[in-house]
């Protein structure tokens, strides 16, 4: 399913060329409808959009409110990029400007730029595209319109095209299919800031709240002739190559990132010793990108399952019952002799995705839980720098500089431990991927070397030079951790490669059980609203506990003492009571319990969702009892359903 082809049909056609008329707004009943199910946050914007108003729904077509939303939503982002930039200048010095009305060359508007636009592959991504696409024109910028694309190419194409100012994605990411949003992003090929997606936002709540804005913004979109649109749409055939070309060059970075022949090298050894991959897209935008086609030039046997961009067959959060089909499709080539060891799901918009694994000795299949996904990835790439002595792509000469991973605060601790063993140090921010990158950026300009940014819990890696999460990226890493490109140098004979596969290396790291925060006993209903007040009663509620269960504790945990870390934005701050928290003290809050040695030896994290009543929670231990983490989860359950209550 391709985009253009959804044009063929007449009704959506000529909603394309005419979305709403010249003095469209919403009524009252619109606006309550409509805010009342919009998410706004720092990740992207989101709500149903499908005309049905059904979350699972398959239809192309939105309904005028929600097409009128996204007038709004892409108007805030067009006058956002007018308002915050100098007017720039195309690599060929002419102007980058939108056509103007009646479809002719640039109108040269001050403060105009170029904007890349993809989609994921949900139905009504096309018609929203169009929208997007008119309001950006109507304020003077230039649209490059990729159709459907991840997001890890949509952003590596605006890093590599230096005519490309911003870039916006329309996904809903793991959110079911009738859903849908927007994403925005920046030339440097990352998403927004924490600072620029909330400046965006109060744009975009000031036109929701004024009708005269509101009718401002369809008034400008309407001056765009259906033809241009149509022009802009039409071109999507060779910007999507280029944005191809653009990813496949920077998976090849990324696997070779000294230009040292690793390619041909991993090549050799896939010859000696097989590796199979199945990748099952469940419908995803990775549908359309590099995956066969760069996965097999590695040498490696692939089989992409699902694979046709919109054909969704199962849940789009990558997790449980998310990587069923993956399970059983790798399971089912037990007996190949191309050794299918590895199996990969991505979400919608392909930014995320989790894996399967084969034990080489089993003909089951089993899920890798995210926490470990991450933990295997930062144990690849940390090994690999401590073994070649080389730095990464991007980043600065690792001779003058300490080394950091970044991660969020769910990551678990045992990262802290595969990065101490590296002679590395883990700093945490708060949860979201604008925060991890910002402090990777903190910390490289204070002249850390930060080789890995990511997001634990969730299992997203991103690898610099991206600045985005990328299962491309991650599997690429861990194929060569299973089969190194130079295996005498690891002290590998042909013999150990055939025999190394996920649970071989699982070993090697560091032992804990960490609950995962998609976990049903991880997420709790909640009557409170106010986020500091909820924080102060579960201090009081822990501390109750702490005097009554301690020697509980360290006999049954060896901890010894307990601090307390808020994250919020960039900023993990030590300290108990409201005195280390600041703003509105809604992110998140961890208690790490140490052992007698100072060492992590178990936490209790927890942290309120900024746009409905409920809590997400964690719990994890040192060890691999993972009933031992699943006690700690049933206690950090109780201390917050207690705080609750006295609120």
């Amino acid at each position: 399913m391709q985009h253009n082809s959804l044009a063929r049909n007449e009704q959506l056609e000529a909603l394309v060329n005419s979305p709403f008329e010249a003095e469209a707004d919403w009524t009252p009943a619109d606006h309550a409808d409509v805010l009342e199910h919009l998410i706004l946050s720092a990740s992207g914007w989101r709500t149903v959009f499908a005309a049905d108003r059904l979350e699972h729904s398959r239809t192309p077509f939105v309904d005028r409110p929600r097409l009128l939303l996204a007038c709004y939503a892409a108007d805030s982002f067009a006058q956002y990029l007018s308002a915050s930039r100098s007017s720039p200048e195309s690599a060929s010095g002419e102007s980058v400007a939108g056509e103007s009305a009646a479809g002719g060359e640039p109108a040269g508007v001050p403060g105009s730029h170029r904007v890349a636009l993809a989609t994921d592959a949900r139905p009504t991504g096309y018609l929203l595209a169009a929208v997007t696409a008119r309001c950006l024109l109507a304020a003077g910028h230039t649209v490059e319109y990729l159709g459907i694309a991840p997001t890890p190419q949509l952003l590596a194409y605006s890093a590599a095209n230096p005519a490309i100012d911003a870039c916006v994605c329309i996904t809903a990411s793991h959110n079911p299919l009738g859903h849908n949003g927007f994403k925005f992003g920046m030339a440097d090929g990352g998403v927004l800031s924490t600072g620029e997606a909330a400046t965006l936002t109060e744009r975009l709540r000031a036109t929701l709240a004024s009708p005269e804005l509101r009718r401002t913004a369809v008034a400008r979109a309407v001056t765009i002739d259906a033809q241009t649109v149509t022009r802009v749409l039409a071109e999507e055939p060779q910007r999507f190559s280029a944005s191809f070309a653009a990813y496949r060059e920077q998976a090849e970075r990324l696997m070779d990132p000294a230009a040292t022949g690793v390619a041909v090298r991993l090549r050799n050894v896939l010859t000696r010793s097989p590796l199979g991959v199945v990748g099952e897209l469940n419908g995803s935008a990775r549908g359309r990108s590099i995956d066969g086609e760069f996965l097999r030039g590695l040498g490696l046997t692939v089989e992409l399952l699902n694979a046709e961009p919109g054909a969704v067959v199962h849940q789009i959060v990558p997790e449980g019952a998310g990587l069923e089909d993956c399970r059983r499709a790798l399971a089912d080539r037990a007996g190949a002799p191309d050794r299918f060891l590895l199996g990969y799901v991505p979400d919608n918009d392909g930014d995320r995705g989790n894996l399967v694994y084969r034990p080489v000795d089993r003909d089951e299949a089993l899920a890798l839980g995210a926490q470990e996904v991450f933990a295997l990835t930062c144990f690849a790439i940390l090994s690999a720098l401590a073994r070649e002595g080389k730095p990464v792509s991007g980043t600065q000469s690792r001779s003058a500089a300490r080394i950091a991973v970044v991660v969020n605060g769910p990551t678990s601790h045992r990262v802290d431990s595969i990065a101490a063993r590296f002679g590395a140090e883990a700093h945490r921010a708060e949860v979201g991927e604008a925060n991890v990158l910002a402090l990777a950026d903190r910390l490289r300009e204070e002249g850390y070397l930060v080789p890995l940014i990511g997001e634990g819990s969730n299992g997203g890696a991103i690898i610099p030079p991206q600045r985005v999460r990328d299962p491309l990226a991650m599997l690429i890493t861990l194929i060569k951790l299973l089969r190194p490109p130079d295996p005498e140098t690891a002290g590998l004979s042909d013999e150990a490669l055939t025999r190394r596969d996920i649970p071989s290396l699982l070993e090697q790291l560091p032992p804990w059980s960490t609950t995962s925060t998609y976990d049903p006993e991880a997420l709790l209903q909640l009557r409170a609203g106010d986020h500091a007040l909820l924080k102060q009663r579960y201090e009081d509620a822990f501390l109750e506990y702490w005097e009554q269960g301690r020697s509980y504790l360290a006999e049954a945990f060896g901890i010894a003492s307990f601090e307390e870390h808020n994250y919020e934005g960039i900023h993990d701050r030590t300290g108990f009571g409201p005195s280390s928290r600041r703003g509105a003290e809604d992110g998140g809050l961890k208690i790490l319990f140490r052992d007698r040695d100072g060492e992590p030896a178990a936490a209790l994290w927890m942290r309120g969702s900024k746009t409905e009543p409920v809590m997400r929670i964690m719990a994890e231990c040192r060890g691999s009892e993972a009933a031992q983490a699943g006690e700690l989860l049933q206690l950090q359950r109780r201390l917050v359903l207690q705080a609750d209550r006295r609120v």
